[in-house]
């Protein structure tokens, strides 16, 4: 199946695998050490607290939905490489 045929999940789940094979240890713990900067966070909690206030912009409420699904990608990438040290009988 191309990529036309396929469903978001369909590739995103193809991306997650396909990046799991070209892991070594040394990107592994790169991937695990990624964290957002202290302006950047700031700026995910402000959006937040306006979410949760139910006080978010269109732009805003954009803004945050694409941390969010950042921040998800993200987590499934390092705990693939966690998961990848931990097999290989490395500290994560």
């Amino acid at each position: 199946m191309n990529a036309e045929g396929m469903t978001l999940q369909a590739m995103e789940r193809l991306l997650v695998e396909s990046f799991a094979q070209i892991l070594t240890p040394e990107r592994a713990r790169l991937i695990l050490e990624l964290r957002s900067g202290t302006k950047e966070q700031a700026r995910v909690d402000e959006l937040a607290q306006k979410a949760n206030e139910g006080s978010l912009t269109p732009e805003e409420a954009a803004e945050y939905d694409a941390h969010i699904r950042f921040g998800t990608r993200i987590g499934i990438l390092q705990a693939r490489a966690r998961g990848y040290l931990q097999d290989l009988g490395l500290p994560a």
